[in-house]
């Protein structure tokens, strides 16, 4: 023994030295050891190291509980709980963690409660505090009542002074994604201005995360946010990789459950595939959102019943709000990855649509469009709606999951009207108007419901501010539909013209029917819309169809003479050869009756030979040596 050595570190050091050669003669001194020295910490903390060190579950589990309740101020003993804690949460254990983790399960059921309650309340962190307390509760639900409301408060509250810019923070996370689907799920009754906020706090994390651009980077953050230090959680909610549509489906399950605990009748909506809703569905929301509370009975003329009717009618609004903007955001979601992949994070499809309004009239045969804009029928029902298709160049799923989404959130936008002031509250919060995938829907939502004049004035305030040449053409395109379908057929040629000049070379396979077959409708519809491709060879079929029409509109509607509409629309008849034949029949007709016809520039246009003799009926090349004197 050393001189320098105390009593207590001699018998440390004895036990020490036979731990490789003598396990038995180690644990004799160290029971030598607690035995005369029973209050000595560093005695005991040695037991429990070497005890660990041979891998012994049940007693180093067993001194561990007993220097927690002897030594609860001990440094070393508080390094060893923070393992055993950063343990419990990791994601991935070596052989360390194991076993702490082995360990602390082996521990009486109330000591691991102490223990880890202990921790969460030494700890000064608030962040690591609210953790530790995650911890705990997930590993007893039955603390969830005694804990649970006071730990959404400690979040709330610890969000609010951090000042943080925006929902995507470790607060955010916490509350949203971990404590309060736990305390909801577990029935805990919450406030209801508290549910409310919580469920306004959770579309607004979730709608950030899903639309963020550097979500690869946030994944990571989010999750480490949820290490402190030493290990990881594998959460529930959002962060961790989570594919989008987990993400979703976490979104409408806490929206659902909160409804739920608020017996919401529509919470059931959001556990329906959320682009398949039915028209009972949407009848259901129209009519809560027009419902009025029925009035207090004529005896009870207390403010108190006045003021129940009045949150009554708020709780109902705030019931149709929040179901209707999560079916609105997913769908828009879903939609604006449809309709421009690039607009979203790892993206690997680079099909591009755009909604386009085809040419109301179509073939010679029929009535000239009327351009007067029809909403409602004379019986007073809505008019028919349109017919909607997308271009075959995208897959028939997806073309399915277009259509639906769009429509879907079309009924949305319209419930959403009658909610502005909650609209306007969530949309500053997650920057709706900063999206692009939102500013184009509210343009082809105007074009779907035959508002051109409305959509005009929106498309010309994004051709103002873009210098991209691809946005300006797709601008363009709608421009000329929507002058198109309200007679401006001059302004919609020259739109096309600029259109056809700047389009890019690449195009993707054609198909010999260019669009999938529309839903199938109750009568044929006056408007057939399209989204079509931005590819070079579907625009200029489109921009062709499009110019064709005017030109028929002026040469076939008109009392006066063209012969230079006339000529123009001959030579574009070869582009969709012999598809146009009967026109092109028809305009010969037109040329016998003028009895003359000049176009000086037909040679310098003409790329198909077919046309020239039709059939054999009718050889043009001597119409044209007839006419064209």
């Amino acid at each position: 023994m050393k001189e320098s050595e105390t009593d207590e570190e001699y018998l440390i050091s004895m036990a020490r030295g036979y731990q490789k050669t003598d396990p038995y003669f180690t644990k004799s001194w160290m029971l030598t050891a607690k035995t005369l020295f029973p209050e000595n910490f560093g005695i005991q903390y040695e037991a429990y190291c070497l005890a660990a060190d041979s891998g012994n579950i049940k007693e180093a589990s067993s001194y561990l509980e007993e220097m927690f309740r002897k030594f609860p101020s001990e440094h070393r003993l508080w390094d060893e709980v923070y393992k055993i804690a950063n343990a419990l949460r990791a994601d991935t254990l070596d052989a360390e963690a194991t076993f702490l983790r082995d360990m602390f399960n082996h521990l009486p059921t109330a000591s691991q409660h102490d223990i880890l309650l202990s921790i969460a309340e030494h700890c000064m962190d608030t962040a690591e505090h609210c953790r530790l307390m995650l911890l705990l509760l997930r590993k007893f639900p039955e603390k969830v009542v005694e804990h649970g409301v006071k730990l959404i408060d400690t979040l709330q509250m610890a969000e609010k002074h951090s000042h943080c810019q925006t929902p995507l923070n470790q607060f955010r996370k916490l509350l949203v994604c971990d404590v309060a689907p736990l305390v909801l799920k577990l029935g805990v009754e919450l406030p209801v201005k508290q549910t409310y906020r919580l469920i306004h706090k959770c579309i607004e994390f979730y709608t950030m995360f899903i639309y963020a651009p550097n979500r690869n980077k946030l994944d990571l953050f989010m999750k480490s946010s949820l290490e402190g230090g030493g290990g990881g959680s594998s959460t529930e909610g959002g962060g961790g990789g989570a594919s989008e549509a987990e993400l979703w489906r976490q979104l409408c399950s806490f929206v659902a459950c909160a409804g739920r605990r608020l017996r919401w009748e529509l919470s059931e909506l959001l556990q329906e595939p959320l682009s398949l809703l039915q028209e009972a569905h949407w009848q259901r929301i129209r009519a809560l959102l027009l419902a009025r509370p029925a009035a207090p009975v004529p005896t009870d003329l207390s403010a108190g019943a006045a003021v129940d009717a009045e949150e009554l009618l708020a709780a109902q609004h705030k019931q149709v709000f929040y179901c209707t903007i999560v079916i609105f955001l997913h769908s828009l979601y879903n939609y604006g990855k449809h309709i421009n992949p690039s607009w979203f994070p790892g993206a690997t499809n680079d099909i591009q649509c755009i909604l386009l309004e085809g040419p109301r009239w179509m073939n010679p045969g029929a009535e000239p469009p009327k351009h007067k804009k029809r909403k409602v029928e004379a019986e007073g029902k809505e008019a028919e709606p349109p017919a909607l298709t997308v271009s075959k160049c995208v897959p028939a799923e997806s073309a399915v999951v277009l259509t639906q989404s769009f429509l879907t959130a079309i009924r949305c936008w319209s419930i959403l009207q009658y909610l502005k002031k909650e609209l306007a509250r969530l949309s500053q919060h997650i920057h709706l108007e900063e999206w692009p995938w939102f500013q184009s829907f509210l343009i082809e939502s105007l074009i779907y419901q035959d508002q051109p004049k409305e959509a005009v004035a929106k498309l010309y305030k994004i051709i103002e501010s873009t210098s991209d040449q691809a946005t300006k053409n797709k601008v363009n395109l709608q421009l000329a539909s929507c002058f198109h379908s309200f007679g401006e057929s001059s302004a919609a040629c020259s739109k096309l013209l600029d259109v056809v000049c700047s389009l890019p070379e690449t195009s993707v396979a054609a198909s010999a029917t260019p669009y999938h077959t529309p839903e199938g409708l109750h009568r044929k519809p006056e408007r057939k819309l399209v989204f079509a491709c931005y590819d070079r060879a579907e625009v200029l079929c489109f921009c062709m169809k499009t110019l064709i029409t005017c030109f028929k509109d002026k040469v076939l509607m008109q009392f006066s003479r063209d012969d230079l509409a006339l000529g123009h629309l001959i030579v574009m008849t070869q582009y969709d050869w012999p598809e146009e034949e009967p026109l092109f029949r028809k305009l010969l007709e037109v040329i016998k009756k003028q009895g003359s016809f000049c176009y000086g520039l037909f040679f310098n246009y003409l790329i198909s030979v077919l046309f020239l003799r039709v059939d054999g009926e009718l050889n043009f090349a001597a119409c044209l040596e007839a006419y064209m004197l």
